[in-house]
């Protein structure tokens, strides 16, 4: 091959390349679609509404799971895109709009469905810590217990 004629293929892959990356839609997310991100930010605001902090949205929440689902969480792929897909399939059917279009009231009311009808999806939501593997460590045997107190005593009162 003379070097004209490798040029030549070489500006063809370079011009290939660069016309499919210019083709991928542009998106901030990872694994989530954009629909996705709007769903899981609504939802992660129920969870910790912003108040005179940020909520969970703002504080980056959504951004971390995503970053997560493409590496340490990669097996809650299928469960996260189930139970997205789920929530605005809910919303839509109860209310006519996808979730993150809902008003805070009807919101929370698919929050509760949710809750009772998708335990484990909603559990993997709201404590994504519960996905680790338990730690053996004193100290981590110590928060452990401390949560458990924590729970005990605000559902107590």
């Amino acid at each position: 091959m003379d070097r004209r004629r490798f040029l030549q293929t070489g500006a063809a892959a370079v011009a290939a390349i660069s016309a499919t990356s210019c083709s991928r839609s542009r998106t901030k997310w990872r694994f989530l679609t954009d629909q996705d991100g709007r769903t899981l930010a609504a939802l992660c605001d129920q969870i910790v509404p912003p108040d005179d902090y940020p909520g969970a949205a703002e504080a980056g929440a959504v951004e971390y799971i995503d970053r997560q689902l493409m590496r340490h969480y990669r097996r809650h792929r299928a469960a996260y895109r189930r139970g997205l897909a789920d929530t605005d399939r809910l919303s839509l059917s109860r209310f006519g709009h996808p979730f993150a279009e809902l008003s805070a009231i009807q919101q929370i009311e698919v929050v509760h469905n949710l809750e009772r009808e998708r335990r484990m999806y909603f559990r993997a939501l709201a404590r994504p810590a519960a996905w680790h593997r338990p730690c053996d460590t004193p100290s981590c045997a110590a928060m452990s217990r401390a949560a458990t107190r924590r729970r005990v005593i605000s559902t107590s009162s």
